[in-house]
């Protein structure tokens, strides 16, 4: 049986789904291709732009995106030639959309249909659009208007809804009235910001060939080895420079003491082994700084000096390790976001992040290998303001008393999942009542029951996860089915995998859906979780 027509996903309904955190499975959308035809032309080659305009809130599945883009791109080929236009796609489809089965013809009463309500199955992906939101656009010479037009009429025909087609008054993609842009440009008043230089193979820069107007600069993707100093010298105005996927080793990064108005370096990908004291020093104004997935195997003091208003750092996938009572961080006062996931050797003591303690807000750990915090030297006790703090796929068995007791006035998510956990870790001591925890993850760990008193100390929690846990569903779990009809988001109490593991009879079914009659103690039937539980506020 073929698909259903577009138009049966049209209508909004209730709020967007962009997330797959428990939507395991979401189809990839249809639409790889956002821009096409001549996309690297010039600003002033395709001085007409028309636009495919929304006249309905609603929704456009991503094959009916591709679909138009398709037959957009298809006619203007033919008409106007491959390299005489450029095709935009506005919207991107994020939201999730889900099917359940429904029982319909004679002889269909065997189907299952499974729960009441339930979140479904699903089926593919759609992007929302407002009424007078644009959803593709097309710029291109003025003779070619008429062409224009008609490929966009044609490519309505596969959205659902209504839609219409405007000439803009604009210069092609700019923000410029056509009239502003011709007396500008008479006058020498624009200048272009921005180059587009990757995939081009590049190996070795030497001369700058490049506008000294400059303000966006992209080199990813061409292998470059060698960097001469005088390749910026005229770049002064640069303010994003994009660097990653290449070959860029620690002994080229002199060039950075000549961009001293840039705000964001990438340097994902290549093969820095450390970064030389006092590199950034000129660089004050930077404010986003990647160097993911380089071989980084030691920062020092002075690694970040001359950062003070730097907002992120993405340091994973690198071979950190820190010496003891070493303080790399301490330059970065205003550091809001600090990623140093699978760092597989990193080490973490007292001090280690001193200097964030005042503006840190999200701090990322994840599959690090970590699998003890000691509780004399434990590195979060610094932190006054971090609201979310990611331990994911590491190997901690337990965690220490009270170890975020700093954090309970700010800390609002947490995200434990894929550890080995027995029992629920205890946060904040005693002092729960004023947390403003409100996301707790333990999916994938080796919890099979829970405490009552565990969790009803966190006033403001809204969301668990215990996916993938051993459960022992029996009647001193009777609890947190009542706990989650009273706390929970009931759009996500229809989708929850909390599997029962025992006793036999329950094995493989969902606590959310048994009946509590089913959930009886049996005192002689063994239970490797009831002889391994501990009350944490007994150790």
């Amino acid at each position: 049986m073929g698909r259903r027509p577009a138009r049966c996903y049209r209508y909004c309904k209730n709020k967007p789904y962009p997330k797959s955190r428990f939507c395991r499975g979401v189809p990839d959308p249809k639409i790889r291709i956002f821009d096409l035809g001549r996309k690297r032309a010039r600003v002033d080659e395709f001085p007409l732009c028309v636009h495919l305009v929304s006249d309905e809130y609603e929704q456009l599945s991503s094959e009916a995106l591709e679909a138009g883009r398709i037959c957009a791109n298809k006619y203007l080929v033919k008409h106007c030639g491959k390299d005489a236009f450029h095709i935009r796609m506005r919207v991107h489809p994020f939201h999730v959309i889900r099917i359940n089965k429904m029982l319909s013809c004679a002889g269909a009463d065997r189907l299952q249909t499974g729960m009441r309500g339930a979140f479904g199955k699903p089926l593919g992906t759609v992007a929302r659009v407002n009424i007078g939101q644009v959803i593709m656009s097309a710029r291109v010479k003025d003779q070619h208007k008429a062409q224009t037009v008609e490929a966009l009429r044609r490519a309505k025909f596969k959205f659902p809804g209504r839609q219409k087609i405007f000439v803009s008054d604009k210069w092609g993609f700019t923000k410029f009235t056509r009239e502003d842009y011709d007396r500008l440009f008479q006058l020498g008043q624009l200048q272009y910001d921005g180059a587009n230089v990757n995939q081009n193979n590049f190996h070795y820069l030497k001369e700058n060939f490049l506008s000294k107007h400059l303000k966006i600069l992209d080199l990813s993707s061409n292998g470059i080895q060698i960097i001469e100093k005088n390749f910026f010298e005229n770049l002064s105005l640069l303010e994003k420079l994009y660097l990653q996927n290449n070959e860029i080793n620690s002994l080229q990064l002199t060039f950075l003491t000549l961009l001293k108005q840039l705000k964001e370096l990438n340097l994902d990908f290549n093969r820095l082994t450390f970064l030389p004291e006092n590199l950034f020093q000129f660089n004050n104004k930077l404010l986003y700084l990647s160097l993911q997935g380089n071989d980084l195997n030691y920062l020092t003091n002075k690694s970040f000096f001359g950062l003070k208003y730097l907002t992120y750092l993405n340091l994973a996938r690198n071979r950190l390790q820190f010496q003891f009572n070493q303080q790399p961080f301490q330059h970065l006062n205003s550091l809001e976001i600090l990623n140093l996931d699978r760092n597989i050797q990193l080490n973490l003591s007292k001090n280690i992040f001193f200097g964030l303690q005042n503006q840190l807000i999200e701090l990322s750990l994840q599959n690090c290998n970590l699998t003890i915090i000691d509780s004399l030297n434990n590195p979060f006790y610094l932190f006054h303001k971090l609201q979310r703090l990611k331990l994911s796929s590491n190997y901690f068995q337990e965690l220490p008393h009270e170890f975020l007791i700093h954090l309970k006035d700010s800390l609002i998510s947490i995200d434990l999942q894929r550890n080995a956990l027995r029992t629920l870790p205890n946060l904040f001591g005693k002092n729960f009542n004023t947390s403003k925890l409100t996301d707790f993850d333990l999916s994938s760990n080796h919890l099979c029951t829970l405490d009552k008193f565990d969790l009803y100390q966190y006033k403001n929690l809204k969301t668990i996860g215990l996916n993938g846990n051993p459960l022992h569903c029996d009647c001193q779990l009777i609890w947190l089915k009542q706990w989650l009809i009273k706390n929970y988001d009931y759009d996500l109490i229809k989708f929850l995998q909390w599997t029962c593991t025992t006793p036999q009879k329950l094995f493989g079914k969902q606590l959310t859906i048994i009946d509590e009659q089913d959930m009886i103690c049996n005192e002689n039937e063994y239970s490797k979780c009831n002889q391994n539980k501990k009350h944490f506020f007994n150790r």
